[in-house]
């Protein structure tokens, strides 16, 4: 089946196939074009990341942006892309529908020239949202889905309607483009997926990144950086390790991010590794992480794409994660890391840091290799490529 795509995306047979190189690749002018981002969530993940590295490129590129975003927690932090972030609290629900399309309608309004592309984080998305963008005058409508994942499945007849009005639906991979369709959220003919992409990275030496981070310069040390809550089962990834050091005590886990489960997640890794890991809690430069690991593993139940992966493989730094959601779009299994079932995967998890332990070449070679295909696809440049085609009407037809 034919797919619209964009950026390095050409067809379901070839979604992440040969590269395109740089001079190829489609870069459309966009002074002339006025694009207004909508971002409707409030945290820092990686939908916030995808807005924010589009406003930066758009910046850069000197064209017309607006960003609007839910709330005031997120704001400050979408602003460092060059763009000034407005919070728009009446983008939360709570308030009546009616009040809710009427007070947008009036926001919109000043954007009604414009591209406006709004981002959810997952396929749940709001009728009061985009009712409200055509009242206020809104023609071109992009949405942007970035998780295969649905809560409040009762809407989907409604929001199919409502997504028919809107001119493109973007996924960021294919389990997400078939999540989509398979429960009947959008048509087929309006979906187009745009690989996620990551900042440009830094690498730095080794044992220069151990140093700043306090960690031991002898040891394979394995890395997971995320939110540390229950669903990301960093739990499965302390496991895995107990598992590898079955034969000796090679393996050290570092373990990066703030959540709910800090204080849970300590205490298991003390029991199940006594001193062979450490906790760093907030990274302020992920660089500095990802130089001084060995190999990335993130062990979560469900990832619409798994931007840590990415961003392990700009280092160099192979991956191993589960086959869920659009990890398989993020890893390679065999050639850029590996994937293991979701369900009890600490096991085979532990059997492959094991085989890396016992072969530093294949380490590196699939280090090496995750490099390559990071750097075809999943950068920020291939990311604002994506979109700036479909923002481009010319490009769009």
């Amino acid at each position: 089946m034919g797919l619209n795509v964009a950026g390095a995306l050409v067809t379901d047979s070839t979604v992440y196939g040969k590269a395109v190189s740089k001079e190829k690749r489609v870069q459309p002018d966009l002074l002339d074009v006025s694009v207004s981002l909508i971002c409707a969530s409030q945290s820092m993940g990686g939908t916030e990341q995808i807005v924010r590295l589009l406003a930066a490129g758009l910046h850069e590129r000197r064209a017309n942006v607006n960003l609007v975003t839910i709330s005031s927690s997120n704001a400050q932090w979408l602003s460092t892309s060059g763009v000034d972030a407005k919070p728009e609290p009446l983008l939360e629900s709570g308030a009546g529908i009616r009040k809710q399309i009427l007070g947008l309608r009036n926001t919109f309004r000043p954007l009604r020239k414009s591209v406006v592309n709004i981002h959810y984080p997952t396929c749940d998305i709001y009728r009061s949202h985009i009712l409200a963008l055509r009242l206020a005058g809104c023609r071109r409508i992009i949405v942007s889905l970035h998780h295969p994942n649905l809560e409040f499945g009762h809407r989907t007849a409604m929001n199919r309607k409502i997504l028919g009005l809107c001119e493109r639906i973007v996924v960021t991979t294919r389990a997400n483009r078939d999540f989509v369709a398979s429960n009947g959220i959008a048509s087929d003919d309006k979906i187009t997926i745009v690989a996620p992409g990551v900042p440009d990275q830094t690498q730095l030496d080794q044992n220069v990144a151990r140093e700043k981070l306090d960690l031991p310069k002898g040891k394979f040390i394995v890395g997971v950086l995320c939110r540390l809550e229950p669903e990301k089962r960093v739990r499965e990834v302390v496991e895995a390790c107990r598992i590898a050091n079955a034969g000796g005590d090679e393996v050290f886990l570092v373990i990066a991010g703030q959540g709910t489960r800090y204080d849970f997640i300590r205490e298991l890794a003390t029991k199940a590794l006594g001193d062979k890991f450490k906790m760093v809690g907030w990274v302020e430069d992920a660089n500095v992480f990802y130089s001084a690991i060995d190999a990335y593993v993130m062990l979560s139940e469900l990832e619409g794409f798994g931007l840590a992966y990415a961003e392990a493989a700009l280092h160099g730094v192979p991956s191993i994660g589960c086959r869920t959601g659009g990890t398989p779009d993020a890893i390679e299994h065999g050639v850029t890391g590996f994937l293991v079932d979701v369900e009890n995967p600490n096991s085979a998890a532990g059997d492959y840091l094991r085989s890396w332990m016992n072969s530093r070449e294949t380490l590196r070679k699939m280090g090496d290799a995750a490099r390559t295909r990071a750097l075809e696809h999943f950068t920020a440049s291939s990311l604002l490529s994506g979109y700036m085609q479909l923002y481009d009407k010319k490009h769009n037809k």
